[in-house]
């Protein structure tokens, strides 16, 4: 009997723990002052030029390490706060980077497409689609100007803006 007692007392008490495991699950909805100071103290741990100590990093792989390091830091010490879900982007961004790539660019190119459909177009009411994407509404075919990035190992490569830094930007 007083083992069927303890059993029942230990399955209630994970009952207990189980519930309050998901009254503390991560937020449905990310806090977006939580976000941007998460951000900061991501780039503030992890700048791109060089590391916190100033040293010039090893390779990129070791930036993207210290985001993705700095970025688990955050959710932690959010107490719940912040979820990955939040954060997501973050080692991603950094990976589609120049950061830890000496000489490398991240090359910005403008693609125009066409809006079709709006019987006045330049009125300022978007009634036509973009042939690319065909879900955008648009007034005119500036609306419709997509832009696409990617690293390339020199300036040269690039049929764009060649700049420093992340695709994500």
């Amino acid at each position: 009997m007083k083992s069927s007692k303890l059993i029942g007392s230990v399955v209630g008490l994970l009952a207990i723990l189980g519930l309050s495991r998901v009254a503390l699950a991560a937020p449905k909805s990310c806090d977006p002052t939580a976000v941007a100071a998460a951000q900061a103290a991501i780039a503030g741990a992890c700048p791109c030029a060089a590391q916190a100590s100033g040293e010039s990093w090893k390779n990129h792989g070791q930036y993207v390490g210290c985001v993705a390091h700095e970025t688990a830091k955050q959710i932690a010490q959010s107490h719940g706060a912040l979820s990955r879900r939040c954060l997501r982007s973050e080692v991603s961004c950094g990976a589609r980077s120049t950061c830890g790539k000496p000489d490398f660019f991240a090359c910005t190119v403008s693609v125009a497409h066409t809006c079709t459909g709006d019987p006045i177009p330049g009125d300022g009411t978007a009634a036509g689609t973009c042939d690319n994407p065909p879900h955008l509404a648009c007034d005119t075919d500036a609306d419709c100007t997509t832009t696409r990035c990617s690293i390339k190992s020199s300036a040269e490569l690039c049929s764009g803006v060649a700049t420093t830094g992340s695709c994500c930007q």
